[in-house]
């Protein structure tokens, strides 16, 4: 077994939600090379979770009496990941093309009076969104920076997908492997972002 296969056989059980995340904290104890990516997985398969338990919208199933339960049981698991993969979701739903401005200020709500914990916690996204324009090139340089608090690991691969979708680039893999100072984690959020998009 390798960590590889032992991760598709979370994602791809029949297990309930539940059992799936019990599976995942397993396998992570059992490999611990997936220790430092363990809530990235969890935001993963929570969003499997969301895709396999109802053919609707995941923001629908997110607002249903169960989803609430399921959520309270794991307060404090994963990380801002799950918000953009929801977004994405939305948007092929909608079939309207992902931006940084729709994400931050029609998604996340961030200008709204009751949403001003989304405000504080993407606070250096919105005060940097014009980093998107930018060249992959500067925008890992400027946001290992900038980068800081819960989206410290995510500022960069959101920048250099959301840059993606609107200015094509050649090279983005090579010069995050050479650039970034976590290479390897950066790359993997980048490709799995890119990967989940294009589904």
């Amino acid at each position: 077994e390798d960590t590889i296969s032992v991760a598709n056989a979370v994602f791809s059980s029949e297990l309930s939600p539940d059992e799936k995340v019990e599976a995942l904290d397993k396998a992570i104890e059992k490999f611990p090379l997936l220790a430092p990516i363990s809530e990235f997985l969890f935001d993963m398969l929570t969003i499997g979770i969301l895709l396999g338990e109802s053919d609707s919208n995941p923001s629908e199933t997110l607002e249903s009496p169960e989803w609430d339960e399921f959520e309270e049981r794991n307060i404090d698991r994963g990380t801002e990941l799950l918000n953009l993969l929801v977004y994405l979701r939305d948007c092929a739903e909608n079939k309207v093309s992902p931006t940084l401005e729709d994400f931050l200020y029609e998604f996340l709500l961030v200008e709204e009076d009751d949403f001003q914990d989304e405000f504080f916690l993407y606070e250096s996204v919105v005060q940097n969104s014009g980093l998107v324009e930018s060249s992959p090139e500067e925008i890992i340089t400027k946001g290992m920076k900038i980068a800081e608090g819960e989206l410290a690991e995510l500022f960069v691969p959101f920048f250099l997908f959301f840059h993606q979708l609107q200015k094509p680039e050649k090279g983005t893999d090579e010069l995050i492997l050479k650039l970034d100072p976590q290479p390897e984690l950066s790359y993997a959020l980048y490709r799995f972002l890119v990967n989940f998009n294009g589904e």
